[in-house]
């Protein structure tokens, strides 16, 4: 494979927050960020031309019956669509409350050669690879769309782009994984158990609390904190203990915490400790530390001092962009007659 120039801006300053990435010569574009920043996303300009767009997240447990909830074991899901306009799309409909999102990548070009055509086809093309890969459920259906031998040359290459691009950003959706000994990590656990570091550098509007509420019968007193694209189960926080948890990844996330001091043994009692800052992918995966069994994330968290749960605060950042729309920008010289169509 020949080397290639990269790019990677970093919107701003912040390696986990709002990322573009290009290859120097091509026109493909693809834009990266947390789920709870998305609104910084919707008011760039990527956000207001065609592209295709995915959702990337773990399941969630359904509501009824209990016991079917009680047994339930989160997995890697993803969502792929196109449109003429991520922005507009969110504005009227989106796909929040069928997983547990944890971000939003859209792809698109510097120019206006890619049509919704082409969007389609390459919908298709990422679909299907994200189902051949297997690391996750693939929740979209996708039609074929024929094109004739110049646009399809382009969109299968934009397609290329795109997966090498999204591994770039930290997606491994679209990449076959290696066969290994033992089984894979599971996305219902920690994806670190740390202490949280001073958050001194984030703006105030990125850091926001929410109080657990998952259950009338037993109050639990556990607060997690938003800080960017992380999920903080705050010192402090109460997490309900039981005698036996049926899902395996839930006591084995528990024990864990145990062992390595994160949580109270609390062998006798209604609750064990988090006696550190906890951080987690998801707030499902934070619930599911509290409640000690599978729960519905979005749903169980709310926004401190007020009745909005999680999602309902995550609806109103899928509507409204961050800030006024921010207008195109001029093409780089480099990107000017780019081998892939412009």
């Amino acid at each position: 494979m020949a080397s290639q120039l990269v790019r990677l801006q970093l919107v701003n300053g912040d390696p986990d927050g709002l990322r573009i990435v290009s290859i120097a010569g091509r026109t493909t574009v693809l834009a990266a960020v947390p789920i709870t920043e998305m609104n910084q996303l919707l008011a760039r300009p990527e956000a207001d031309r065609v592209a295709v767009y995915f959702l990337t997240g773990i399941s969630m447990p359904p509501r009824e019956p209990t016991n079917v909830a009680d047994g339930f074991v989160a997995k890697p899901v993803i969502y792929i669509g196109q449109t003429g306009s991520v922005r507009r799309r969110f504005a009227e409909h989106h796909r929040m409350q069928d997983a547990d999102w944890s971000s939003l990548f859209v792809a698109t070009t510097t120019c206006g050669v890619f049509n919704s055509a082409h969007a389609r086809f390459v919908e298709k093309v990422l679909t299907e690879r994200a189902r051949e890969v297997g690391a996750c459920e693939v929740l979209n259906q996708a039609d074929s769309v024929h094109l004739d031998d110049g646009d399809r040359a382009f969109a299968e290459e934009f397609g290329q782009n795109v997966f090498a691009l999204s591994q770039i950003l930290g997606s491994d959706h679209f990449r076959p994984r290696p066969t290994v000994g033992g089984a894979a990590p599971s996305a219902a656990g920690p994806t670190s158990v740390q202490n949280l570091t001073s958050p001194a550098t984030i703006p105030k509007q990125q850091v926001q609390d929410f109080k657990f509420q998952y259950t009338n019968k037993n109050p639990i007193n556990a607060t997690m904190r938003v800080i960017g694209g992380r999920f903080i189960l705050l010192k402090n926080s109460e997490a309900l203990r039981r005698d036996s948890i049926n899902v395996a990844s839930v006591a084995f996330a528990r024990q864990r915490a145990i062992d390595d001091g994160y949580l109270s043994q609390a062998e006798t009692g209604e609750f064990h400790t988090v006696l550190k800052d906890m951080e987690f992918g998801s707030p499902s995966a934070a619930g599911q530390m509290v409640y000690g069994s599978s729960c519905r994330g979005p749903e169980a968290w709310f926004v401190a001092g007020e009745t909005r749960t999680y999602a309902d605060w995550l609806n109103g950042k899928a509507v409204q962009p961050a800030g006024p729309v921010q207008p195109a920008l001029p093409l780089a010289s480099d990107q000017v007659g780019s081998s892939d169509g412009c």
